[in-house]
């Protein structure tokens, strides 16, 4: 997701949201009590996988390769926790319309186990009835989504399969970047079912009623790729260094941050900047994004040490084109490392340490060797969106079971 040095980022923000809606709005957090009848696919020994993450942060996005269908019809989809719905681009769509991916559009007909979902089917909560066949359009913050036809298929990761609901992509929109990128043909949106378009079972859901899976995901990201762990924490991370906190609306991963820290001074400002919107835990995030009033309140502490520090991009920039305005420099591994680490502390007296090499990164710019921050500032009803910044070089456990979230810094992911 290359930017050009005198220009100013874009957000990647992949938080799903109703068309014409805004992020500030709260889903109920109840959830149905009856599930689809669905068929149980997976051995009743096989109680949790691994799957390798690819992609990075020269991508912009982390993700996973999933088998769909009978036979099987492979894809790579982008890993969100800032949505619900599992789609993929349909054969019958142009590709002037849903994008030119690394393998062929998902093709229903030549599965054995695929069906399509009427509009009326049983507790699905139905935005849009096209020739019978249920259907729905979703928007994200960066301005791209898609159109699409909901259809029923085997989908396998792994050792898992399990029979899950795939939103069939008729069309692809276009935001600030295209949809996905050539090496990923959709998305696979694991937060909470509230938040689905159309109310239905995630694929974690779906995970775990059919597998017996514990309800409990966990990723690890470093610079490039990773791994997903479904029904487990990663062998390799102690339980002892795992920090939890919270999870504070079932919704999306929704948590609770008491104070941001820069060189262990505070930033000063409420929590309310924080957690109006939420702050919540979003792998299909690239950035950090922080309310405006906190990456002010960041922008004048790093600003003020200038009168001790030599911050290169900052100190030395002019005014209104620095670092923080979304400009590319040049820096040592030095220089870089001079900068402060932020510290992000949630309830419970978690504390989380942002080093300068992970908000300081390379990737962004036309010239790979130069650096840009990977922290935006958004208006504060959107809250703060805890993304890949937070989450690389560490595994972040997503404990469902427990409705709380844990975070242990790594060095790899194996």
């Amino acid at each position: 997701r290359a930017r050009v040095a005198a220009m100013n980022k874009q957000i990647l923000l992949f938080v799903a949201l109703f068309v014409g809606c805004v992020v500030s709005i709260h889903f109920p957090i109840e959830r149905k009590t009856e599930v689809l009848q669905l068929r149980m696919k997976g051995t009743e020994n096989t109680k949790s996988v691994s799957a390798e993450l690819e992609g990075g942060i020269s991508l912009g996005l982390y993700y996973v390769t999933i088998s769909v269908g009978t036979p099987p019809q492979h894809f790579n989809v982008q890993l969100d926790t800032g949505s619900a719905d599992l789609a993929l681009p349909l054969n019958t769509c142009p590709t002037s319309s849903c994008g030119v991916h690394e393998d062929p559009y998902y093709d229903p007909e030549a599965s054995s186990d695929s069906a399509t979902i009427p509009c009326r089917y049983e507790n699905l909560d139905c935005p849009i009835c096209s020739e019978d066949q249920c259907s729905y359009v979703i928007k994200y913050l960066d301005q791209s989504g898609f159109s699409a036809s909901l259809y029923s298929d085997t989908v396998a990761i792994d050792d898992f399969s399990i029979t899950q609901l795939i939103g069939g992509i008729t069309d692809e929109h276009s935001g600030y970047y295209p949809f996905e990128p050539f090496a990923v043909d959709g998305i696979m949106g694991i937060a909470y079912t509230p938040i689905s378009r159309v109310d239905a079972p995630t694929i974690i859901d779906n995970l775990v009623s059919q597998t017996g899976m514990k309800d409990l995901f966990s990723v690890c990201m470093t610079l490039e790729g990773g791994s997903l762990s479904l029904g487990e924490i990663p062998s390799f991370v102690e339980s002892g260094a795992i920090q939890y906190t919270p999870i504070v609306e079932e919704h999306y991963y929704t948590v609770y941050i008491t104070d941001i820290l820069v060189n262990t001074q505070s930033l000063g400002i409420s929590q309310f900047y924080y957690n109006t919107g939420g702050a919540v835990v979003d792998s299909g995030t690239t950035d950090l994004l922080l309310p405006e009033e906190a990456y002010h309140a960041l922008t004048k502490q790093v600003t003020d040490r200038c009168a001790v520090e030599e911050f290169v991009g900052t100190c030395d920039a002019v005014y209104g084109q620095t670092l923080f305005d979304g400009y590319c420099f040049r820096m040592t591994e030095e220089e870089l490392e001079a900068y402060p680490i932020i510290s992000i502390i949630f309830n419970g007296g978690v504390v989380i340490d942002i080093s300068p090499t992970d908000w300081i990164v390379t990737g962004y710019c036309d010239d790979p060797a130069l650096y840009a921050i990977a922290i935006d500032p958004v208006p504060h009803s959107y809250g703060t969106v805890l993304g890949d910044t937070i989450m690389r070089n560490r595994v972040t456990v997503f404990d469902r079971e427990k409705r709380r979230i844990g975070f242990a810094p790594v060095s790899s992911c194996s």
